[in-house]
């Protein structure tokens, strides 16, 4: 038993039979970037720890994570560095504003010994919305002025798979210390109640979210005011200058011509008597 000439026994840990490949990027729930002149993923690099003296590995990204909709995969994966592996996906390879899942599992050892392990944990990652896909606000206009300070309706236009709406108002071009906020919007519109400072400029801004992810984030956006509404002055009061003549009540009138119908008769009659 000493030289092995009349056999020997051998011991060894198993690494493999009940473990699995530890995920390490992207991080789980992250974000990755869309190209910004077209609608197709960034470069997306997966990582994870090497288990034990594992050479190749099998690995699948689906839209689901019971991977019933796998989109990307490979077995028997062998990563430029054993030591520390990845797999490359290349830009273009994955839909804009889309959620996948993904996972890995060791196929076999350096020894060539094909040995399975258990599959990672699954983690996913979303792409971002590409530039025709994101989101745009369309009201009011960038630079508008004269806008009324109550009951403002805002727009913007709507992005494939977010599931909400984050509005910002602010004072201020950062938009710090803002105005208002809302997260939990599932319409492309918003009216804000309050009331805003005349003649004063605001800035706004709107992200899709899916989840707490954020799929597209708009342009901040600017309006102005209206100034104070003027009060037109008091109507001038009418004075007359010089005052005006009474007016001459009309039983006047009625007396005066009484009085000369009787002048009339008394000389008519004055006359007829010196004729006779």
């Amino acid at each position: 038993m000493a030289d092995g000439s009349d056999g020997a026994l051998w011991g060894y840990e198993d690494c493999f039979a009940k473990a699995a490949p530890d995920l390490s990027a992207p991080r789980n729930g992250a974000m990755s970037g869309s190209d910004p002149c077209v609608c197709v993923n960034e470069q997306v690099v997966l990582k994870w720890d090497r288990q034990c003296n594992a050479c190749s590995y099998d690995w699948a990204i689906s839209l689901d994570d019971s991977f019933t909709q796998v989109v990307l995969s490979d077995t028997e994966y062998e990563p430029p560095s054993g030591a520390n592996p990845v797999v490359v996906i290349d830009e273009g390879d994955l839909d804009t504003a889309e959620t996948y899942y993904w996972h890995i599992r060791s196929a076999d050892a350096e020894t060539g010994e094909i040995i399975h392990s258990f599959w990672s944990e699954t983690w996913m990652f979303t792409i971002e919305a590409g530039p025709a896909g994101g989101v745009k606000l369309t009201s009011p206009d960038d630079g508008a002025t004269n806008v009324p300070v109550q009951n403002i309706g805002f727009t913007w236009t709507g992005v494939a798979q977010a599931t909400a709406y984050s509005w910002v108002l602010s004072a201020n071009a950062d938009l710090s210390s803002p105005v208002e906020t809302n997260t939990a919007l599932t319409g492309t519109a918003y009216n804000y109640a309050g009331t805003l400072d005349n003649e004063a400029t605001y800035f706004w801004q709107v992200k899709a979210m899916k989840g707490a992810n954020v799929l597209s984030t708009s342009a901040v956006s600017t309006f102005t005011t209206a100034a104070v509404p003027v009060t037109p002055p008091p109507p001038l009061e009418v004075i007359t200058y010089p005052p005006a003549v009474p007016t001459t009540p009309a039983w006047v009138w009625v007396v005066i011509g009484i009085g000369a119908v009787l002048v009339i008769v008394v000389i008519v009659l004055i006359f007829r008597t010196r004729r006779v």
